[in-house]
């Protein structure tokens, strides 16, 4: 993998986020069974809709996910109902929060990245199984393994490569995750 640097004012950018084990989008609604008062994110076929399109905020070592369709950001902790082992994954009202900032590693062509919470540690995973929505996978958080469910890729064919901020001064990015 490889750090690269992000643009030097914060700049979105919308893209989709495919799993490399399922192929499945990232995707979120406005309800989460496990958290009423939050969205849930899973992962379900590619659509091309708002909500599996998120908009990509440039921070300090950095980025924020915002769901298009809901307007929520990706967001995080370490206790997952469905999955005690594991972190939870949802969608909440962007607050600027750590748990809502991302540390991103990517592969060498840059279309791969791994997602890892600047608050858990624990990096966006995903499966083909949900309890809460049996149709469509489950996104969590968990220990980095550099596995294919730790995987995201955006489309290569959308013209654009993402930039990756720099990792935090002291910081250093995962080097158990090899794409």
């Amino acid at each position: 993998m490889t750090a690269l640097a992000g643009p030097a004012s914060a700049a979105d950018v919308t893209t989709q986020f495919t799993d490399g084990q399922t192929g499945f989008c990232l995707d979120s609604n406005y309800s989460d069974p496990a958290y009423p008062a939050v969205g849930a994110v899973y992962t379900d076929p590619c659509n091309g809709g708002a909500y599996q399109k998120w908009g990509i905020t440039y921070g300090s070592g950095v980025v924020t996910l915002t769901d298009q369709q809901t307007g929520l950001c990706l967001d995080s902790n370490y206790s997952n109902p469905a999955y005690p082992a594991v972190g939870a994954v949802y969608t909440d009202a962007c607050n600027g929060g750590a748990c809502q900032e991302w540390h991103v590693g990517t592969s060498s062509n840059g279309h791969i990245w791994f997602l890892q919470d600047a608050q858990t540690g624990l990096v966006l995973d995903s499966n083909y199984s949900n309890p809460a929505y049996p149709a469509v996978g489950a996104v969590y958080t968990d220990s980095c393994n550099g596995g294919s469910y730790q995987q995201w890729a955006y489309p290569a064919g959308w013209g654009f490569t993402l930039a990756i901020p720099a990792w935090p001064v002291g910081g250093s990015m995962p080097t158990v995750c090899p794409a």
